[in-house]
């Protein structure tokens, strides 16, 4: 399975653990993407807002590159602890897509880590999704609220707590990744990598 990310200059310290723990499942192919934009890595700066909107642009290209496949999606806040591919094709049997679940209570589901059943279908739920996001306030919740409405004729679910966040306790529960997010500016990436350095 193809598992894209995208990565900017700020998080070209976070790669290298990425493409090292990838290697931890046979079956996972890494594709990195980078985006040009330069800043200073920290959530909701000036620039945030920018590199949302062109990693949204590219994955249409990526959605139509890969019609008739399921595809992986995620960070480079991300370290792998051990083989999940086979997992997630199970988990596909009934949904379109499969979201990270953000928090212990299933409040919200985090795109950051999600796998795509990539059809004309979701191409063209993703165009709709394109214009929405023009009006993206920045938030998780904001971003819920208008996937779930270009989405609306996909089936989406949670991934297991096993796929895990920071906030969602999956790391003490038979954890499968670990993603570093939920740590606030300033200095962003280092904390990030502080956090993710256990995972090596």
């Amino acid at each position: 399975m193809k598992i894209y990310t995208m990565v900017s200059p700020s998080h070209e310290p976070l790669l290298d653990g990425w493409l090292k723990t990838s290697n931890r499942d046979p079956l996972f192919k890494p594709v990195v993407d980078r985006c040009p934009i330069a800043s200073d890595g920290d959530y909701m700066n000036a620039q945030w807002n920018e590199i949302s909107i062109y990693g949204t642009n590219l994955f249409l290209k990526t959605i139509k590159d890969n019609i008739g496949s399921i595809i992986g999606v995620c960070g480079v806040d991300v370290r792998f602890i051990r083989p999940f591919i086979h997992d997630v094709y199970d988990l596909f049997s009934d949904h379109d897509v499969l979201f990270q679940r953000e928090r212990a209570d299933d409040s919200f589901m985090n795109p950051d880590v999600s796998f795509w059943r990539c059809t004309e279908k979701l191409y063209l739920a993703w165009v709709e999704y394109i214009e929405l996001f023009k009006s993206f306030d920045g938030t998780l919740s904001h971003q819920n609220e208008l996937m779930k409405k270009a989405f609306r004729e996909l089936k989406l679910g949670l991934l297991p707590h096993r796929y895990a966040s920071t906030d969602n306790g999956g790391i003490n529960n038979d954890p499968v990744l670990f993603h570093a997010n939920c740590l606030p500016p300033p200095d962003s990436v280092r904390k990030k990598l502080e956090s993710l350095a256990r995972f090596s």
